[in-house]
């Protein structure tokens, strides 16, 4: 029979079906039942910044759990008592972030456990991401961001959403420290949001940014020549949008300081008269009223030079 632990005095007495039963024969002596103890085996399973998880196992007996915790130059202290001896994990709390510490268990009256060392772990500050917007065209923003305490091989999570709507994943693994969204609507105001991906309570970042309107197709195949003295001639292929018009400029500089705008044309074509002899970079760009202007497009240099042509109207 299984007995709790303690003394037990002992009577018996014989019978048979039938007959009348013996007299009680009892042992004055005292039986003392000792309660099968076995040390449990303790175990950390994992630590935060201010706990630590314990479990155990193995072990055998009666009554509560009591753990004790101290740290390595410490006094043994309870850290959690009155668990139920069917419970086998436990967490200890109001520890200090990036400490040694050093724990043990006992059931009832029994022993204690073996003794587990465990360390926090330390507490990191994350610095907020610092995020732009670095480009904006009709259907895509580019970011770009500064994370000055990311440990290596950090990864991002980047995501975007018009103003006033609902955020919509664009990537959860960006490695390095930038990333263009696209697939947007032209001309929209969005917001987007950067973090690190781990931890995922880690700081955000956020900024807004307005895509372009829609941009005019640039013209292509640009041509400048100068065929007779005084004269600048330019010809281009037409932009991809119907309709479109053309600005042309033209300057001494390759930077075009102090250029001069002559004409905006429908025309594929212009031509300069009784221009200064010079050496001269031209550029012209498609426009359209609603949309966004094209690129320039450059060419040059090109020599003008000096001999005076009779003077029969403007630009063709």
């Amino acid at each position: 029979m299984n007995l709790p632990g303690g003394e037990y005095w002992f009577h018996v007495r014989a019978g048979k079906s039938g007959e009348t039963l013996s007299g009680w024969v009892s042992d004055p002596n005292a039986v003392v039942v000792q309660n099968e103890v076995r040390d449990w085996i303790l175990g950390a399973t994992d630590a935060g910044i201010e706990s630590v998880d314990l479990g155990w196992s193995g072990g055998l007996g009666n009554g509560q759990f009591v753990i004790e915790k101290k740290e390595l130059d410490g006094d043994w202290e309870e850290a959690v008592t009155g668990l139920a001896e069917t419970v086998r994990r436990s967490t200890v709390g109001e520890l200090q972030p990036f400490t040694q510490y050093q724990f043990r268990l006992k059931q009832g009256s029994g022993g204690w456990s073996n003794v587990v060392t465990y360390t926090t772990r330390k507490r990191i500050t994350i610095s907020a991401v610092i995020l732009e917007a670095t480009g904006t065209e009709s259907d895509s923003v580019t970011l770009g961001w500064r994370d000055p305490g990311a440990p290596a091989g950090t990864t991002y999570t980047v995501k975007w959403k018009v103003e006033g709507g609902s955020y919509t994943t664009a990537s959860t693994s960006v490695t390095g420290l930038s990333y263009t969204v696209e697939n947007l609507r032209a001309d929209t105001a969005y917001v987007f949001e950067v973090a690190r991906t781990v931890p995922s309570n880690a700081p955000v970042a956020e900024v807004s940014a307005r895509t372009r309107r829609e941009r005019v197709g640039a013209p292509g195949n640009l041509r400048v020549s100068s065929p007779v003295n005084r004269r600048l001639q330019v010809a281009w292929s037409a932009s991809a949008t119907s309709g479109a018009r053309y600005r042309i400029e033209y300057a001494t500089s390759e930077s075009f300081s102090g250029a001069i705008r002559p004409a905006s044309t429908y025309s594929l074509s212009w031509i300069g008269r009784n221009v200064e002899p010079e050496t001269y970079w031209v550029r012209v760009k498609a426009v359209k009223s609603g949309l966004e202007d094209s690129d320039w497009v450059e060419a040059g240099p090109v020599s003008v030079g000096g001999q005076s042509e009779p003077t029969d109207g403007g630009g063709v």
